[in-house]
């Protein structure tokens, strides 16, 4: 049986993130400095072993994935479950140090939100300037010859660079996916949907205008249907994503089963908090409630 959604999972480890975006949605639920345990995380090892087969991949996300203290643990438990693993993080505690447990834990691939490489802060948040300037960490990440790709969500922080920001992943090569920006228009509880509205701060014709300005040798590519719009390098595996807000397009269950710090399972944004997993209930409980959760995904499809 195949118990995750598209055969893919996301792991929220944590809720709590060292800065506040001020587009940040949470995925719908309000901000809490959690962390996913252990003996949840034993849990969802057996879930995965529980599967057919190997999984396509794993992200760990957060939050900021980093600052559980646990988290090369987790990545060694689960990853190995897994074809592929990809941490998601901001950058801010990454060094020489760090970047080599990430690699050693089995982490294949890094995913570095930035929405801006020329400003002070790479992404529009309160507090102080980090200590590394994003250049910094993307130069160590290049010299390190780290698979790493670039996050970036396309708001008013970034009108006037993104032309820059396609150049600079053209000149260098490094693959990234810009995404529609989301905003909560209702926070979900046990009774109530979440509420997201998509907002088009770039609409996507002006960013094929402005891709095509630093590039001739990209091609069209399809993977997510109308909703992930890809531009496709020469076959060296570089390419630039045009990201739209996945439930408006049905297509949810394409990133996979995700599970947060609490143990809520979910496909849909909207459906986080209905159902939930725990160490103590019975295997066959938790594999159900995997089940459902495909259910509850936009387009509510059986894998």
């Amino acid at each position: 049986m195949n118990i995750w959604a598209n055969n893919r999972a996301r792991i929220l480890v944590t809720s709590k993130c060292n800065i506040n975006c001020t587009y940040c949605h949470n995925e719908g639920q309000p901000k809490e400095h959690k962390f996913i345990s252990i003996n949840l995380v034993n849990r969802i090892s057996e879930l995965m072993q529980a599967n057919d087969k190997k999984l396509d991949s794993i992200t760990f996300s957060g939050g900021e994935a980093l600052l559980h203290n646990n988290i090369f643990q987790i990545i060694e438990k689960l990853s190995r479950f897994s074809l592929k693993s990809t941490l998601v993080t901001n950058g801010l505690l990454l060094d020489e140090r760090m970047l080599q447990k990430i690699t050693e834990s089995g982490i294949s691939k890094i995913r570095l939100g930035i929405d801006s490489i020329n400003k002070p802060k790479s992404r529009p948040t309160s507090g102080r300037k980090p200590k590394m300037p994003i250049h910094g960490v993307i130069e160590m990440l290049m010299k390190s010859n780290t698979n790493f790709e670039l996050n970036v969500v396309l708001s008013k922080y970034n009108l006037t660079e993104i032309g820059s920001i396609i150049q600079f992943c053209v000149q260098n090569r490094i693959s990234a996916k810009f995404f529609e920006l989301v905003k909560v228009e209702e926070f979900g509880n046990l009774s109530n949907k979440a509420k997201f509205k998509s907002i088009e701060a770039i609409p996507y014709q002006k960013f094929e205008e402005i891709v095509l300005k630093y590039t001739t040798t990209m091609s069209y590519a399809d993977d997510m249907g109308a909703s992930d719009i890809v531009f496709d390098g020469s076959g060296d595996g570089f390419s630039l994503r045009y990201c739209h807000y996945l439930c408006d397009y049905n297509l949810c269950y394409k990133t996979g089963t995700r599970i947060d710090a609490d143990g809520s399972v979910y496909t849909c944004m909207g459906q986080r908090g209905k159902l939930w997993i725990n160490e103590l209930e019975p295997i066959q409980h938790s594999i159900t409630i995997l089940e459902k959760a495909i259910q509850l995904s936009c387009n509510k499809i059986k894998l």
